[in-house]
């Protein structure tokens, strides 16, 4: 419809494998946000608009296997930021227009411009001469010039078999009907097909169909399959060993299923494979050694498994293009015969338990355009031969424990373009020949030991993201860097002097943090030319003077911290201009005069905290006004809860204030305060940092690292065990081990270790200190067990751990910490069961995703009435939920993603009034989606992609008012979309790969932002009434069964 046109939001338009006919509307020029443009195999005519070249953003365009005429546009040369291009299998003719050659991007990878097909033959019929600069890039086979040569010919896919008639919706009294009994592959009229013709029978796709069962042994007999495709199904068992009497195979693609068991040796018979495609499988075992055999191999992807032992050498495999295996058990080292692999542009193996230093060999792996070893434990000295990667655009290795200085030769990489090296053990200064690289806009080097200045990285003239805080990097702020900056983060690192005046040229910078430094002066009211600024940070520093009125220009600001500094003077009445403003910290400062009645026009404030300042007057009423304030506890903070204030204020308080936020007033009771707890002493004054050498010496050896032992505040807590309450050491690089000598210090409430290079394990000693109220060990090298110890510190609070080496079974003695409200496990490798944590009922949050966690979510949750947070995701728990799930009534939050559990959702759930967000996808739930659902009131986000959901939609789902996303793509749901009409707050909905009947409705809100249809048995024209929704960015209504003309219409999305 010609009113697509009117979406002009849209950024994905895909209707490709329908039968849609028609031209391709002139209005197509209107969706100028459009990255991608998806229209290939359908029955389109006619020329192909010059409008098209208006797209100047578009980077996808597949035209292919349609029926247009006429020469291809010249203004095909104005979309600069063409990646892909195929018009193949048209009826195109002319010349071929030189401008092709004008977007930089197309053709960069092979085969992304296809103007003829590459193998099968072409309808299209260009004249001669092709112009040079097209050549290079595109494929194009034109009479009178010898043709390029072409892979062995397979034939199309069998045609899918037509979609099964839907289920009869039962009447609302009835009971609902039984799901349609689940397809195997060996019931599918393809497979058949394919046995009764083996000898033809070359491409086997039965992509996103819901399939259950195993893959059947009889595969095998396929001998001349050359393509096997079973994508997004929901097939288990292993796969067959079979699969070896497949000679002739080039392609096994079995990603996103439930395939378990190991895979198989056989695989090393199908010596014509190019692709191994596994990823998103329940796979266990080792690589087999006979994959390195398979020399004609160019992708090999067995990304998020459970695959363990290590990496096989690959050195043979010089075709290799493409190596992802992240997110599995790897452990070991990288090989050295990755050096061989000359052809390898990708190499992703984040998220593993790989071991050693990087073998220098890497660098001659000279094609690599990415590297990914992000969460592994990988160490040692960066090494110089990686400067040979001259193609590599994008490094990320964060989270390991490389250590040393950052080798000069990064300089060479010449088309590096994000550095990520974050939650390392970096020392030194920073090379200056980072700051000649052109082409670097991302780099991030934040929680290292890295010392020096931040001059080396000067002009650095692509940069746009750059995070190094907490390290040791002193001297000033720099201004010379380019203006298109939009992100810089320096944060607890001993910086100096002012914050210059000319931070203003960053006129694209959206987060500025620059807490817990040294800066002193005033707050430079050019600042206020930053008006994308979404993020203000300036906490914990020396800086004076008052807060500029002209604060109320940053209008897109959503945080503004500005706590822990001498600030002066009133707070401007323009701050209530922020209306986008969510946290708002003013504290520790010494504002005067009394609170700004404008302060209640911030209709988006969750956070405010303006206490231990020097305040008085009456508290406005309209700090009411907020609909979110003080939804979460000590969120809107006048006066402090737990040390002495100095704010005045008058009585009597607003009651409506009263009901959200803490004020202690004059004449008016004060609330309960938690024992008193002295602040931390101040940190001790900054390292001198080294001298550099002169160019022609060597680099000075880095200063000797710290342990929690040799510092100045941990020695004064020994000499005073009696006072010594808080212990803060946090994001100092400190090394070295946790003291035993710490369980000395049995006053302590306060013990905070974050964001350090702590190594060795948790000394049971702390089992000593009773008055423990918050233990946070967080972001270092721990090691070993959680100590049972804990369960001695009963006056525990909080225990937060995440991102260690934390290995062992979660102790049981944790259960008996009855005032926990806080348990952070997450990103560590803790095994073994939950254990039963019913008698904890005053626990808020409890994250223990990224773990090894196995067995069944205890019953015992339902007793956690104050849980407002339960994150399980990335681990192996299995069962099906408890009913007691539901009396966990304060729940806000939960995510069991990427798990193995089973089972129909309880109707229990229903009961979560408050739950905001739901997340279960890449599981194994089963059933129908019970009804109750339509109880959850603040549901606002419901994801359960790739499980086996089945039966029609519950009609409850679409009077849910606060829903704004809903994801339930691949799963065997059946039935209609008219039960989620009409949902009024819909922004993004994401039902494809399914069994979704009737047609596309368009009664849902004008602010659906995603739709996502694809691969449903949908009939019926695209209504030209889907130009109503006009905030529409992603339409997606793949391989489904369209019919009837594009609407003119959707080009106004």
């Amino acid at each position: 419809p010609s009113e697509i046109a009117l979406l002009t939001r849209l950024v994905t338009l895909s209707l490709a494998d329908n039968t849609l006919s028609g031209g391709l509307i002139p209005e197509i020029g209107q969706l100028i946000a459009l990255t991608e443009l998806r229209l290939d195999d359908n029955q389109l005519t006619g020329n192909i608009p010059t409008t098209i070249g208006l797209l100047t953003s578009l980077q996808k365009c597949q035209l292919d296997e349609n029926s247009f005429t006429g020469s291809l546009p010249v203004e095909l040369g104005n979309m600069t930021e063409l990646r892909t291009l195929d018009v193949s299998g048209n009826s195109l003719t002319g010349l071929i227009p030189e401008s092709l050659a004008n977007p930089p991007k197309l053709g960069v990878d092979p085969d992304t411009c296809l103007l003829t097909a590459i193998s099968r033959p072409t309808t299209n019929a260009f004249l001669a001469p092709v112009p040079p600069a097209v050549v290079a890039i595109c494929h194009a086979i034109v009479p009178g010039l010898p043709a390029p040569p072409t892979p062995p010919s397979m034939p199309p896919p069998p045609p899918p078999p037509p979609p099964p008639k839907p289920p009869s919706l039962p009447p609302p009294s009835s009971p609902p009907s039984p799901p349609p009994p689940a397809q195997t592959i060996a019931d599918t009229a393809i497979f058949q097909a394919c046995l009764a013709a083996t000898s033809t029978c070359t491409s086997l796709v039965l992509t996103g169909r819901s399939l259950t069962g195993a893959i059947p042994t009889s595969i095998g007999l396929l001998t001349e399959l050359r393509d096997l495709d079973l994508t997004g199904n929901l097939i288990s068992g292993t796969i067959p060993a079979t699969i070896g009497f497949m000679a002739q195979l080039e392609r096994a693609a079995l990603s996103q299923n439930s395939l378990t068991g190991p895979i198989p040796t056989e695989f090393g018979l199908c010596t014509a494979l190019r692709g191994i495609v596994l990823y998103d499988n329940l796979i266990t075992g080792a690589i087999p050694p006979e994959i390195s055999t398979l020399t004609k191999l160019e992708t090999l992807q067995l990304a998020r498994n459970s695959i363990a032992g290590s990496i096989p050498p690959f050195g043979s495999l010089t075709l290799m293009r493409t190596l992802e295996m992240n997110s599995n058990l790897l452990t070991g080292c990288l090989p050295a015969g990755i050096g061989a692999m000359t052809a390898l542009t990708k190499i992703e193996l984040s998220q593993n338990s790989l071991s050693c230093a990087l073998p220098s060999q890497l660098g001659l792996a000279t094609s690599l355009r990415t590297v990914n070893f992000d969460s592994n434990f990988m160490t040692g000295v960066l090494p110089s031969t990686i400067g040979q990667l001259a193609h590599l655009r994008d490094w990320r290795a964060q989270r390991n424990s490389f250590s040393g200085y950052l080798p000069s030769e990064l300089g060479h990489m010449s088309s590096l373009e994000q550095f990520v090296m974050d939650f390392n053990s970096l020392t030194g200064p920073l090379p200056s020949e980072l700051g000649h690289m052109t082409m670097l806009n991302q780099l991030q080097l934040s929680f290292n030991g890295l010392t020096g200045t931040l001059d080396p990285l000067l002009p650095c003239p692509a940069l746009r993201k750059m995070s190094i805080d907490h390290n040791s990097i002193t001297g000033g702020v720099p201004i010379a860097w380019t203006a298109t900056l939009t992100h810089l983060e320096l944060s607890t690192n001993p910086l100096v002097g002012m914050l210059p005046p000319e931070i203003s040229m960053f006129t694209e910078l959206k987060v500025l943090k620059v807490d817990d430094c040294m800066l002193t002066g005033a707050i430079p009211s050019e600042i206020a030319l930053l008006t994308r600024l979404v993020t203000l940070s300036l906490a914990d520093n020396t800086l004076s003077g008052g807060l500029i009125p002209e604060i109320g220009q940053l209008i897109a600001l959503t945080e503004l911290r500005l706590d822990d500094n001498q600030l002066t003077g009133n707070i401007p009445t323009t701050i209530g201009l922020l209306t986008s403003l969510q946290k708002c910290q003013l504290d520790e400062n010494s504002f005067t005069g009394s609170l700004p009645v404008e302060l209640g026009n911030m209709t988006e404030l969750r956070t405010l905290d303006v206490s231990g300042n020097s305040l008085t007057g009456l508290i406005p009423e309209s700090l009411a006004n907020p609909p979110k304030l003080g939804v979460d506890p000590d969120t809107c903070l006048l006066t402090a809860i737990s040390r002495p204030t100095t704010n005045a204020f008058l009585a009597p308080v607003p009651p409506a204030v009263v009901a959200i936020c803490h004020a202690i007033v004059p004449g008016l009771p004060a609330p309960p305060t938690p024992p008193s707890m002295p602040p931390p002493p101040p940190p001790p004054p900054p390292p001198k940092p080294p001298s550099l050498p002169p160019p022609s010496s060597p680099p000075s050896p880095p200063p000797p690292a710290q342990t929690i032992a040799d510092t100045a505040i941990f020695q004064a807590c020994l000499a005073a065990t009696s006072t010594c309450t808080s212990l803060v050491l946090t994001g100092r690089s400190l090394t070295g081990a946790i003291p035993t000598s710490i369980g000395l210090l049995t006053e302590l409430r306060d013990l905070d270790l974050t964001g350090n290079l702590i190594s060795g394990t948790i000394p049971a000693t702390i089992g000593f200190m009773a008055q423990l109220e918050r233990a946070a060990l967080s972001q270092n090298s721990l090691t070993g067990p959680i100590p049972t110890e804990f369960g001695l510190c009963t006056a525990l609070r909080g225990i937060v751990l995440y991102d260690n080496l934390i290995t062992g079974a979660i102790p049981p003695e944790i259960s008996t910490l009855t005032k926990l409200e806080t348990l952070q496990l997450a990103r560590n490798s803790i095994a073994g069961s939950i254990p039963p944590f019913g008698s904890l009922t005053l626990m808020r949050t409890l994250e223990m995703n990224s773990n090894l966690l196995t067995g069944c979510l205890p019953a015992g949750i339902g007793a956690m009435t104050a849980l407002t947070k339960i994150e399980l995701s990335q681990n192996s728990l299995s069962c099906a939920l408890p009913s007691q799930l539901g009396l966990a009534t304060s729940l806000r939050t939960v995510n069991f993603d990427s798990n193995f559990m089973t089972g129909v959702l309880p109707s229990t759930i229903g009961q979560l009034a408050h739950l905001r967000d739901w997340r279960a996808q890449r599981n194994s739930f089963s059933g129908y989606l019970p009804s109750e659902l339509g109880h959850m009131s603040s549901l606002e986000q419901f994801v359960m992609d790739f499980n086996s959901l089945t039966g029609p939609l519950p009609s409850e789902l679409g009077h849910m008012t606060m829903l704004n996303q809903l994801q339930l793509s691949f799963n065997g749901l059946t039935g209609t979309l008219d039960p989620l009409l009409p949902c009024p707050a819909l922004r993004k909905m994401s039902i494809d790969h399914n069994s979704i009947t009737g047609g596309v409705p368009i009664a849902w809100t004008a602010t659906l932002t995603h739709l996502e249809l694809s691969t449903n048995p949908l009939v019926g024209m695209l209504p030209p009434e889907i130009s109503m929704f006009t905030e529409l960015k992603v339409l997606k209504v793949d391989d489904c069964m369209l019919t009837g003309a594009i609407p003119s219409e959707i080009a106004l999305l």
